[in-house]
């Protein structure tokens, strides 16, 4: 009986969680981009990426991969499978969407990210103002290599966000639309000189 305890205790110890992943296996979505053309959806995934530097050292940097479909889950399926590793969406910072799925998609949108379980929900979302989502997401630069963590930034330091015009968490968002049938706020995100710069607000009722 000791023994069966002993072996019991020795496969809890060393088995760890059974969905347990190592990090270096995953690819880290830091950003992910929505546009819509030609009756399909494009997504597109930053994925967190180390640049060597030098012979011990590295730098943050990012890659980019897309995929299409007729519907959200479809191209969100595709663009999964352009990933070097298994998605994963816990450091998920920002979704930028093009101004035609703020316009006239985001109830299809946001049912997608309900339903869906990996992403997690207190990312910030934005709308790109006459430029695709996807070469928003796609300005990296040796100064910014990061996209997802520049719009952050601009998120925290913005002018408008000091005067009490805030551009809430998804999950607040929605909950603002959905529960409390209230106007929900998103920042406007414009590229000027090859510099991003927050250019105002979309308020949105009842997803219109």
């Amino acid at each position: 009986m000791k023994k069966i305890i002993i072996l019991i205790l020795i496969i809890f110890l060393t088995s760890g969680c059974y969905d347990y992943i190592e990090l270096n296996n995953l690819s880290i979505i830091s950003g992910i981009s929505i546009d819509y053309k030609d009756k399909n959806y494009l997504v597109t995934y930053e994925i967190l990426h180390d640049k060597k530097s030098g012979s011990d050292s590295s730098t943050k940097g990012s890659i980019i991969v897309s995929g299409k479909g007729k519907t959200v889950a479809e191209a969100f399926y595709n663009t999964a499978k352009e990933t070097p590793k298994k998605p994963y969406y816990a450091h998920l910072k920002c979704l930028i969407i093009s101004e035609e799925i703020a316009y006239n998609k985001l109830e299809n949108l946001i049912d997608f990210l309900l339903r869906n379980t990996d992403i997690r929900s207190e990312f910030n979302t934005v709308i790109a103002k006459d430029i695709s989502a996807k070469d928003l997401l796609n300005s990296s630069n040796k100064d910014n290599p990061v996209i997802s963590d520049l719009i952050e930034s601009l998120l925290n330091t913005n002018k408008y966000y000091k005067n009490n015009t805030s551009s809430a968490p998804f999950e607040e968002m929605v909950t603002d639309i959905l529960i409390y049938g209230e106007e929900a706020e998103m920042a406007v995100i414009s590229k000027e000189n090859e510099t991003l710069n927050v250019s105002g607000i979309g308020i949105f009722n009842n997803y219109k």
